[in-house]
């Protein structure tokens, strides 16, 4: 990813633009502030089509700044994780040269379970941060 700042109000347009029926989309993270991020958190939860799914990712992710989580529940009210909770992403890392996560790729998306080192580094996030905002309602 390169070092641009992103102002998230340009690419909600495009996330509103594709069909996600059957999933829910939330806005977490820096984006959330009334300011520029780096890039645009993404939690994407439901039980939908997984080919959907996988090409809508990558179609964000060929914009270049999201960082997108996958969880299987429909509802999500925050987005602090417990240890060992899974989630998925359709990629392992953003650099191909670094070591691979622990997890394991089924059908295209790599699983993997929150460790200790990723709640470390998000124990003193402030709460807006880690309260989503469902912007797409795919989901009943």
């Amino acid at each position: 990813m390169n070092s641009k700042l992103y102002n998230k109000k340009y690419f909600i347009k495009y996330i509103k633009d594709l069909d996600w029926l059957d999933f829910n989309v939330y806005l977490v993270g820096s984006c959330l502030e009334n300011k520029i991020a780096k890039d645009i958190d993404l939690v994407i939860t439901g039980n939908g089509d997984l080919n959907l799914l996988k090409s809508n990712c990558k179609k964000l992710k060929e914009l270049g700044p999201f960082d997108i989580f996958i969880q299987p529940n429909g509802n999500l009210k925050s987005w602090y994780v417990e240890p060992n909770q899974l989630f998925a992403k359709t990629y392992d890392r953003g650099n191909p040269k670094a070591k691979q996560r622990k997890g394991e790729w089924v059908d295209g998306l790599f699983w993997q379970t929150v460790d200790k080192r990723w709640i470390e580094k998000n124990k003193n996030k402030k709460p807006k941060l880690l309260t989503p905002k469902l912007i797409i309602k795919g989901v009943s």
